[in-house]
């Protein structure tokens, strides 16, 4: 996979969309849930004409390597997006660098944490910021 070279947020956002299409894990790693590596994106990108197979932790994870390999903070957030009536409450995954938000439902641009909490996001927990740091909780104002 050609990753993006000294390049702002705002293009690793667009070369992402350009290189992602959306598929569960299932049909693309042939198991429910499944975090994929730099290696596995490219890997999957290859097989696929430069395009990255995946759900909404492979768009994060394209977003979250190419702005780290390219100098920026990221970290990959969790976010509850619905509510079901039953109570369930619908996880979902996205890419943060310096308060912008790289989202694949939000596709025709960059979102800002108070642009998805309008429309119902709750924000749950963080990773750090490098490789193996540990995940937090965030802490809901209330």
């Amino acid at each position: 996979m050609d990753w993006p070279i000294n390049a702002t947020p705002q293009q690793i956002f667009e070369w992402a969309v350009q290189h992602f299409a959306y598929h569960a894990d299932t049909e693309v790693w042939g198991m429910p849930e499944f975090w994929a590596t730099p290696e596995d994106l490219s890997a999957d990108a290859a097989k696929n004409g430069g395009v990255v197979f995946g759900d909404c932790d492979d768009f994060a994870g394209l977003c979250v390597h190419a702005l780290r390999a390219n100098g920026h903070p990221a970290r990959y957030v969790t976010v509850a997006t619905e509510i079901c009536p039953s109570g369930m409450q619908f996880d979902h995954c996205i890419a943060e660098s310096n308060g912008l938000l790289f989202d694949c439902r939000y596709l025709q641009g960059l979102q800002s944490v108070d642009d998805l909490q309008v429309v119902g996001y709750r924000f749950i927990e963080m990773s750090g910021l490098q490789p193996g740091e540990p995940w937090t909780e965030v802490a809901v104002a209330g």
